[in-house]
């Protein structure tokens, strides 16, 4: 057993061990969900669904829609990724305060947790200014003007059917 190996050789290594194990469990105990990086069995042990909604952001360029398939994976990650990833911030930086507030309420910490410290301080104009500077890098072309339009979509009949019409989310122009 590997504890009982631990102790005999290294004694110090063991105390941490199980100090270690100790804290996590009363964190585990006490926030009454996994609050630690370690053991994240819960992360794995359901199934997983797909959702019926499926939610897809178009980027129209000049007025032409932007043609994903002319680009390499790599760059369609970067242009489709990251606005994404953009679009899903704010709520996942208020998500991510709430849960780290709980957390410190439940451990009686006396970490003043600031909402500022979960909000990126990026604002959509200079995402927008930024974004309009990476399409052009990977487009390879001056772009006057951007919009960015998302649209909803449902499987039905092994095909993808339009829900709602197509929605402006952002424009910019340089």
């Amino acid at each position: 057993m590997y504890l009982l190996k631990l102790y005999k050789h290294q004694k110090q290594n063991f105390i941490l061990v199980i100090l270690f194990l100790s804290f996590s469990l009363i964190i585990n105990y006490k926030s009454g969900m996994i609050a630690t990086p370690i053991n994240l069995y819960g992360m794995f042990s359901g199934g997983y669904s797909i959702n019926d909604t499926l939610s897809v952001n178009k980027i129209v360029i000049d007025g032409q829609p932007l043609n994903y398939s002319k680009y390499s994976y790599e760059k369609r990650d970067l242009m489709i990724g990251i606005l994404d990833k953009y679009l899903l911030e704010k709520q996942n930086n208020s998500d991510i305060f709430e849960t780290f507030k709980k957390l410190s309420l439940k451990v009686n910490s006396s970490i003043n947790i600031s909402s500022t410290t979960f909000n990126n301080q990026i604002n959509k104009d200079v995402f927008m200014k930024w974004y309009g500077e990476l399409l052009t890098r990977i487009c390879k072309k001056n772009i006057s003007q951007f919009e960015i339009y998302n649209q909803k979509y449902i499987w039905k009949e092994n095909a993808l059917v339009s829900v709602d019409s197509v929605v402006q989310i952002m424009s910019y122009v340089p």
